[in-house]
């Protein structure tokens, strides 16, 4: 019995020693850091109906429009992996939002390979429904900016003069010109990283500069052909420039883009695509935000913000000689409403939205949305 005992004691002990990790060497750290790091955002929207001649819908519409998640992992000190997937509208599509290898050059300098948000605007690259007030993205980030634009290439992203000037460059595949329409610019013409046409390639930049902490500007440019070595579009050649500040100094919040696309053989893709696309899409738009969290005595991480925003763009801004630009193509929209923050990463929005077209059609919509990040 005593040797049964005993014999069970040390059963007992063999296996809790299998369950202990083993005991560091001398000289070595404990614990490593984990080298895979999960994160990812999603965002629900509910949409009161939409009314007058330029709405679509029809009746209230509630919609899990995004779950997104993704993962980076570290293979050394200097070379990592970073990728995204987007499971949008109750996932019923799915997205391969981005997905890189990254290998640090030297300090402040990197180079990236794969599939890359491209570097246009100040959403593009960090659309986390968190970082903007309003329950949808703004337009003009949207139509003109097609966001969420990612295009297969290699580049550098770098920090400079104690991170006070950012920078990313790129070199990618172009659009497909023969999928520009009217109403939705370049949005159809993204490849999105899916066996990408390269028959043309772009050249992309952005470079940001905080020469104080409450205040960024920054440009971003692009250029690149779109016809594909499509015999019916002869040589199309795509250029963006786009411009934008933020400014915040104690609870205001003041920030503002103007975008101009130029399209050299417009005319060639209109025929093709049989409707007027416009030689230059241009627009902007300028908003203003009060943090209440200012007013209150005690510092906290609940945050409310009431803001306004006012849209103003055009994709049919110029057209070809003997075109007639598509009047239904210039929008201008007001959007003002809050956001409230329990955490920084987590917003629950209301806002309300007020569209007109060219042609004075009108659009009236409230939006709720509920909204997270990691």
């Amino acid at each position: 019995m005593f040797a049964a005992v005993k014999l069970a004691k040390l059963a007992g002990i063999f296996s809790l020693v299998l369950l202990l990790p083993p005991p560091a060497a001398q000289g070595q750290e404990e614990e490593k850091p984990v080298p895979y790091h999960l994160h990812g955002y999603g965002e629900l929207h509910f949409n009161h109906p939409q009314t007058g001649a330029m709405s679509q819908a029809a009746g209230d519409e509630i919609d899990i429009h995004r779950w997104v998640i993704g993962l980076a992992y570290d293979f050394s000190d200097r070379i990592r992996m970073d990728m995204e997937l987007d499971f949008e509208h109750a996932a019923t599509e799915l997205e391969f939002e981005y997905g890189f290898l990254e290998f640090d050059l030297k300090p402040g300098l990197s180079a990236r390979v794969g599939s890359v948000l491209m570097p246009v605007g100040p959403l593009n690259e960090f659309h986390e429904p968190p970082t903007f007030y309003s329950v949808e993205r703004p337009y003009v980030q949207n139509s003109m900016i097609p966001t969420t634009w990612q295009e297969n290439g290699v580049g550098v992203v770098g920090r400079a003069f104690q991170n006070k000037l950012a920078f990313r460059a790129y070199a990618t595949a172009g659009l497909d010109a023969s999928k520009f329409t009217a109403l939705d610019g370049l949005r159809k013409g993204r490849s999105k990283s899916a066996r990408s046409k390269i028959e043309d390639w772009a050249g992309v930049g952005r470079i940001e500069f905080s020469p104080v902490k409450y205040f960024t500007i920054s440009s971003s440019g692009y250029a690149g052909g779109a016809d594909q070595s499509n015999p019916a579009l002869g040589y199309v050649l795509v250029k963006i420039w786009e411009g934008d500040v933020k400014f915040r100094y104690q609870g205001f919040e003041l920030s503002g883009i103007f975008l101009r696309t130029e399209i050299n053989g417009a005319e060639r893709v209109s025929a093709v695509d049989t409707q007027t696309v416009g030689s230059a899409m241009q627009g902007g738009y300028a908003e203003a935000a009060y943090h209440l969290k200012e007013l209150w005595k005690e510092k906290s991480k609940t945050d409310i913000v009431i803001f306004g925003r006012y849209e103003r763009f055009n994709t049919n801004h110029e057209v070809p000689a003997g075109l007639t630009a598509n009047r239904k193509a210039l929008r201008r929209i007001f959007t003002t409403g809050l956001a409230y923050f329990p955490l920084s990463s987590v917003a629950l929005k209301l806002d309300g939205e007020f569209w007109k077209d060219g042609i004075n059609d009108k659009v009236e919509r409230l939006n709720v949305g509920a909204a997270f990040m990691f």
